[in-house]
Parts: C-alpha cells; structure tokens; sequence
C-alpha cells in the first residue's frame, strides 16, 4: 500500500469512527457546566457530548449519564454508596423514554414505571417492598 494512503487511513479512521471532536469517554461532572438546559464543557461554547459521571465521597460510581449535543439522550444510572444499582432510565431529547426502575438500597428491585416522550404512562406504575414482594402503592413499597 502506497505511505501516503496509509497515513491518510491512519489519520481519518479515527475521526471516522469516533467524530469529529466529540467526547467518548467519561468525564467528570466538574469538568462541565449546565447553562439554560444545555450542558457544556467548563469555558467552551460547544455542547458536551459523552458520558458525565458523578461519585460519591467514598469515590464510587454514584451517576452515569448520557449526552448529545449537550442533552441528556440515552442511558442514565445511578448508584448506592454500597455499590448497589439505585435507578436506570432512558433519555430521548432530554425526556424519560420507556422504563424508568429503582431499587432499594438492598438491591431489591423497588418501582418500575414507563415513559413516552416524557409522559407517565398511566397504569404502568408498578412496586416492590424491600423484600421483593409486589405491593399495591408507593407507600407500601418505602415501609
């Protein structure tokens, strides 16, 4: 293969593959700033695209949370300091889109509940008490 095609290959594939400039890995929720809604990186006019995370003192994972063009789109979780899963939604657009689960602090599995475009969706609510029994309210499942 001709050097200069293979340095051109070198040089495009990642762009390609990764983007122009955009952020794939984690970064640090300090590292941003959030102004009228959009979220940026600190001191820049471009919208953060990428994964922010958050941590608790102990410096586990407390919240990972997608973004694109500076909107919250895609998955979000978030953590106990004990290192169980505390909730998992999806973002569209900067809205909740489909299940929206919690657990409790035992990792026992707490609420579920579905979203459209942002919208509950009535009836979906459903709930779980620290045993993992299915009850009938919130009030119920935080007893």
């Amino acid at each position: 293969m001709n050097p200069v095609t293979l340095l051109l290959i070198i040089i495009a594939l990642p762009l390609l593959l990764g983007g122009c400039g955009e952020n794939k890995g984690d970064v640090e929720i300090n590292k941003t700033v959030s102004r009228d809604g959009i979220r940026y990186y600190v001191n820049s006019k471009r919208p953060f695209s990428g994964t922010i995370i958050l941590k608790h003192k102990n410096e586990k994972v407390s919240g990972r949370t997608s973004y694109q063009n500076g909107i919250l789109n895609g998955p979000c979780s978030t953590w106990y300091d004990n290192g169980q899963k505390e909730s998992e939604v999806n973002f569209k657009n900067g809205k909740f889109e489909g299940f929206y689960s919690k657990w409790h602090r035992n990792g026992q599995r707490f609420s579920e509940s579905r979203f459209v475009s942002g919208e509950l969706i009535e009836g979906s609510e459903k709930y779980w008490n620290t045993k993992g029994e299915p009850v009938n309210s919130i009030t119920e499942a935080i007893k």
